[in-house]
């Protein structure tokens, strides 16, 4: 079950538990304050030199986690690439598309239940910054999906309840929370779809659907 925020706060204040980064196969950051600089000299001393060691160059599905102290417990930098840079066009959003699932598999996987990401710049992937916050939305809820009709107990307890807060851009006007809301109906529908899908023939019957 994954729940998404919008937020305005400043990004390395948000106290989250998990920090997502997507990186161009340069290591140029996709977004604001994503920087390798910013993290080596605020939080991790020599990362430059702990990527290069074990290799993460930003290469197209390339991942990797860097667990560091931060306030108030552990904080987990989960770095993601896209490859080299495109032309701005759906395939780049696409690539931009599938990091997001990547990003969302590690914080369930990891059972990070509080992560940020920020909005990447807009015209990144040729489309405002409007829709790219709609895609990855979608994108995330999609990738957060599991069938657990049928779980209890302790399975039940278990199951993952994450919160990913989307930094917004203070500079940038536009009707983010509207376009957030329409992701969630689309995303929230699919994963619907998804369900009846996963459901057992003699479970679902008609009876059970028209009364959904």
């Amino acid at each position: 079950m994954l729940t998404i925020n919008l937020t305005d706060k400043e990004f390395w204040q948000s106290g989250a538990e998990g920090y997502i980064f997507f990186f161009w196969e340069n290591l140029e950051g996709l977004a604001q304050h994503a920087d390798i600089e910013y993290i080596e000299k605020n939080f991790y001393p020599h990362l430059k030199a702990v990527l290069k060691k074990y290799k993460f160059e930003g290469k197209r599905g390339q991942v990797y986690t860097l667990t560091a102290p931060g306030e108030g417990g552990i904080t987990q930098f989960i770095f993601i690439g896209l490859g080299k840079p495109g032309k701005k066009s759906h395939n780049d959003l696409e690539t931009l598309r599938r990091a997001v699932g990547t990003g969302i598999n590690i914080l369930k996987k990891n059972y990070i239940e509080q992560a940020i990401v920020n909005l990447p710049v807009e015209g990144s992937c040729g489309i405002s910054a409007e829709e790219l916050l709609r895609q990855m939305a979608i994108t995330a809820l999609m990738a957060s999906y599991e069938f657990n009709m049928f779980k209890s107990g302790k399975d039940a307890a278990d199951e993952w309840k994450g919160v990913l807060n989307v930094k917004i851009p203070t500079d940038k006007k536009g009707n983010f929370a509207q376009a957030l809301q329409q992701a969630m109906i689309v995303g929230e529908a699919i994963n619907q779809a998804r369900s009846w899908c996963d459901m057992p023939a003699n479970v679902l019957t008609p009876t059970y659907l028209s009364q959904e």
